[in-house]
């Protein structure tokens, strides 16, 4: 992977952050070659799973494929790592609302219950840890070569597809025969989760709700292939087409090579962008700020604080979604409308020079992100990046939502 630099500065001092003077300049200080990295932020999403979105529907209108629960539901060896999942405060872990939902949402043909990682998933997750641990193990020399809690922190949202991936991702890193310890995962409750759009949140289910319901005019243009598809399918042509699940139906089978109509095909590409720009409209709206505030401000507060301060931790992984990472991507404003694909990542990789002025670089699936158009300079000062990140954090994010819903959410959306 191509490995560019976005980088940004900053001195702590008594928990308040001070600029020097040419740390306001978009310029970089020292040669790259001067830069030793200090600790990386990885968020990514989980591998392969089975239908979530709604997908479901369309398997039983087009004709269900066969999803072997014996097959892709057992455990690579590879992978096959002890790990311990808790709370923050220490306590032990329930099981989450998803996964009540999933199982109420009954299996799939052959055996599969919807919203899980499978073995295709397993590997998509175990190859990502492999690049990560190819990176700051081998090339950066960031972590040692055996595993170190000490070194990590690893937070998971309470899904099993989530919570397995981060496993996978960990038996990559290191190689199942270097993980002598026990990896421990932190994870929150469901209404208390805020590293992906959480839509316990009610001013974000309310926004994104009526964002939507105002805005359809919007999306005239995806009527003509709605109409298509949905007399194919036989379905009301009345209706609001529902493509994110079409685009879920689509981007699963394709992940594990089922077979997928020639119509359906045909339009891949457009049915793709269509869902990207209804969901991406959902998180932003017509008020970018408020709406990515409510989507995302308290994970964007918890990455900015903790670059702002000194830890004895060298990397933070977040085992994380889809909307999560487009989320980021917005706030970044580097969202081009292509749904991230199952283990996609953003890295955000903090350095030091000589002077113990701080840097980050900001990647993306492996590419460098180049924040600051204006300087078209691979280096951000902290100062720079902060100013642009301050609008979006959130820290009272119990405020910010104005509460915890009623519990009926939508957990087609995660």
């Amino acid at each position: 992977m191509k490995l560019k630099s976005l980088i940004i500065t900053s001195i702590a001092s008594s928990g308040l952050l001070y600029y020097t003077h040419h740390e306001k300049k978009n310029i970089l200080k020292a040669s790259a070659s001067d830069l030793k990295l200090e600790k990386v932020y990885i968020i990514f999403r989980h591998g392969a799973r089975t239908y979530a979105r709604g997908a479901k529907k369309f398997d039983e209108i087009i004709g269900a494929s066969y999803w072997d629960a014996g097959h892709l539901m057992k455990t690579l060896p590879h992978v096959d790592i002890d790990y311990t999942v808790k709370y923050e405060n220490g306590n032990e872990v329930i099981e989450s609302t998803a996964e009540n939902y999933y199982k109420k949402n009954g299996t799939l043909e052959g055996g599969c219950l919807t919203g899980q990682l499978t073995t295709v998933g397993q590997q998509n997750a175990y190859e990502l840890g492999e690049w990560i641990g190819k990176t700051y193990i081998q090339q950066h020399q960031l972590l040692s070569p055996i595993f170190n809690q000490d070194e990590l922190y690893i937070t998971t949202s309470n899904i099993s597809r989530t919570i397995f991936s981060a496993k996978c991702l960990l038996a990559g890193m290191y190689g199942k025969d270097n993980i002598k310890e026990t990896p421990l995962m932190t994870t929150r409750k469901s209404h208390e989760e805020y590293i992906y759009p959480n839509w316990f949140c009610i001013s974000l289910k309310n926004w994104s709700q009526h964002v939507i319901a105002n805005s359809m005019h919007i999306f005239t243009h995806q009527k003509a292939l709605a109409n298509e598809l949905q007399n194919k399918m036989n379905l009301d042509t009345k209706k609001r087409f529902n493509f994110h699940g079409l685009n879920d139906f689509i981007a699963c089978r394709k992940a594990h090579g089922m077979s997928i109509p020639e119509y359906l095909i045909q339009h891949e590409k457009t049915i793709h962008t269509y869902a990207s720009q209804v969901e991406s409209h959902s998180l932003q709206g017509h008020d970018r700020v408020t709406g990515l505030r409510r989507s995302i401000g308290k994970f964007v507060e918890e990455l900015c604080k903790s670059m702002e301060e000194r830890s004895c931790k060298k990397m933070y992984l977040y085992s994380a979604h889809d909307t999560t990472l487009m989320a980021l991507l917005m706030v970044l404003d580097q969202w081009n409308n292509q749904w991230p694909l199952f283990s996609a990542s953003i890295c955000f990789e903090v350095y030091s020079d000589t002077d113990n002025n701080k840097y980050v670089r900001v990647l993306y699936n492996g590419e460098a992100l180049i924040l600051d158009n204006d300087a078209k300079n691979q280096y951000l000062p902290l100062y720079t990046f902060l100013t642009q990140m301050n609008k979006f954090r959130v820290i009272d994010w119990s405020g910010e939502c104005t509460g915890t819903s009623d519990g009926k959410t939508n957990f087609n959306e995660i």
